[in-house]
């Protein structure tokens, strides 16, 4: 589960993804995909916002950063919920969630940082 966040932040998730047995999924040739959508049964390319990973920080150990600009979660409407995925995509396409769920996006006071 992720926290509510300010509309206008930068949000960094690290996710260390391991099997059913504790052990760590090697990254190596997959991809992680964070999807935001105001309708969990919209079509991916109608989604809010998304982030994909190619590029993991330890991917041996099944370690991976999720940067979402503060450039994406302006455009974000504050007081609003959203529902949201995170999606391991590895070599052979094969695709498992690894979290979901709703997020508020609080409305921010500061709108430039200029």
């Amino acid at each position: 589960m992720i926290n509510s966040f300010y509309r206008g932040d930068t949000q960094v998730y690290t996710l260390t993804i391991k099997d059913k047995d504790g052990n760590a999924v090697n990254l190596s040739g997959s991809s992680v995909w964070f999807t935001m959508k105001e309708n969990p049964t919209l079509p991916d390319d109608e989604a809010t916002l998304q982030v994909v990973v190619i590029d993991h920080t330890d991917p041996t150990n099944g370690i991976t950063k999720i940067v979402v600009p503060a450039t994406e979660t302006s455009k974000l409407k504050g007081g609003h919920t959203y529902y949201y995925d995170f999606q391991l995509v590895d070599f052979a396409k094969n695709v498992k969630t690894l979290l979901a769920g709703k997020v508020e996006v609080l409305q921010d006071v500061t709108q430039r940082v200029e």
